[in-house]
């Protein structure tokens, strides 16, 4: 959430949005700042059992994205592609992903 002041320097086009997660069956828990960089953190998890793959597309261009543990930090870089990037979660995990926009 946040909030801003009346201003006349843009529009925000219909339909759009913060993030998209395009599989139904994964569930967004956190899009926060991360703690120690100066950088986006989305968290999600999958409650299936078995493995979900999503296209995850944010309203910026990703310049880098790193796969995380719980707590932040780096575990692998993922390739992205513009303002998107595939993932996927096995059953009944958590994933967090490190945007740098």
């Amino acid at each position: 959430v946040m909030q801003t002041a009346a201003h006349k320097r843009g529009e925000i086009k219909p339909g759009s949005s913060l993030y998209r997660l395009d599989n139904e069956n994964l569930v967004m828990t956190a899009f926060k700042k991360c703690e120690d960089r100066d950088t986006l953190i989305f968290r999600f998890f999958n409650p299936t059992d078995a493995e979900q793959t999503a296209e995850l597309s944010f309203f910026r261009e990703i310049k880098e994205a790193y796969l995380c543990n719980l707590n932040e930090e780096r575990q692998e870089k993922l390739k992205t592609e513009k303002n998107k990037l595939s993932i996927s979660a096995n059953g009944c995990k958590i994933v967090t992903v490190e945007l740098v926009l």
